[in-house]
């Protein structure tokens, strides 16, 4: 559906990967931009890594569960499991800067998204 959606677009090639495992150099991308993709992965933390990995400049995350200061990192919020994860805000911003990436800033944010810029340091 994608390819069919984007066939007009000139100069854009459509790559089907596995988020896990890309198949492109260590920084080969300025900006890497993910919407509503991690939350439903139950290995995020090795998928963050990977995106991290291939980001030149910038890493940005939207994400439709927010964050919260108080709950862990891993919680079933439904019985079907569509939403594996919700994010400690503070394991987050640690990990990205364990992959040099600076504190994030936070571009946007209502009742169910938010969107952090993350920076190669």
């Amino acid at each position: 559906m994608a390819k069919k959606n984007l066939k007009n677009i000139p100069k854009f090639e459509f790559i089907f990967s596995d988020i896990s495992k890309l198949n492109f150099k260590d920084g080969y991308f300025d900006i890497v931009f993910t919407k509503d993709v991690i939350e439903h992965h139950q290995y995020y933390v090795k998928i963050l890594a990977e995106l991290a990995r291939v980001t030149k400049k910038y890493l940005i995350l939207s994400m439709f569960i927010k964050s919260s200061f108080f709950l862990g990192d891993r919680i079933k919020l439904h019985k079907d499991g569509y939403y594996l994860n919700r994010y400690n805000q503070g394991k987050l911003f640690s990990f990205m800067k364990k992959h040099h990436f600076n504190k994030p800033k936070k571009i946007y944010e209502d009742w169910q998204d938010v969107v952090y810029v993350f920076e190669r340091i």
